[in-house]
């Protein structure tokens, strides 16, 4: 796993937060 996919991961992790929050 590169550096690059850890933080593409990261992004989705708080991209699906951010929707919890929403709902």
């Amino acid at each position: 796993m590169t550096f690059e996919d850890l933080q593409k991961t990261i992004g989705i992790q708080f991209k699906n937060v951010e929707l919890l929050k929403q709902a």
